[in-house]
């Protein structure tokens, strides 16, 4: 049975949205966060592709971490996720994309335990 894979895209800039979901064709559902401050009112959406509740995002605060929540709750049902940046463009045609992602294999999110030290700090 195929894999179901949604791709969580967290923008905040409307321009590059049209190339980005261009480039992933209508392989994926697509769910879109795009930060409240950012007017989209000329933003066409192809039917595939879900617009989510805004919020304003600001960089490195919770808020971006809600939103990327909200994202994944969104999602919900679909096996894989994939959250992606609104200004990214993928490297692979959307096939093999979704073959890559879809293949059952390790999660490409690595954790890695660093000592801590701050020494480098004074």
């Amino acid at each position: 049975m195929a894999r179901r894979v949604a791709i969580l895209v967290l923008a905040h800039l409307t321009a590059p949205l049209p190339y980005l979901l261009r480039a992933l064709g209508d392989r994926f559902d697509v769910f879109v966060h795009l930060d409240a401050k950012t007017d989209a009112a000329d933003l066409a959406l192809p039917p595939h592709v879900t617009m989510i509740a805004r919020r304003p995002v600001y960089w490195g605060g919770w808020s971006m971490m809600q939103a990327t929540l909200d994202l994944m709750e969104a999602a919900r049902g679909h096996d894989v996720l994939a959250l992606i940046s609104g200004d990214t463009l993928p490297l692979l045609p959307p096939e093999a994309l979704h073959a890559a992602l879809a293949d059952g294999g390790p999660d490409r999110i690595e954790l890695l335990e660093v000592p801590v030290s701050y020494t480098h700090l004074t």
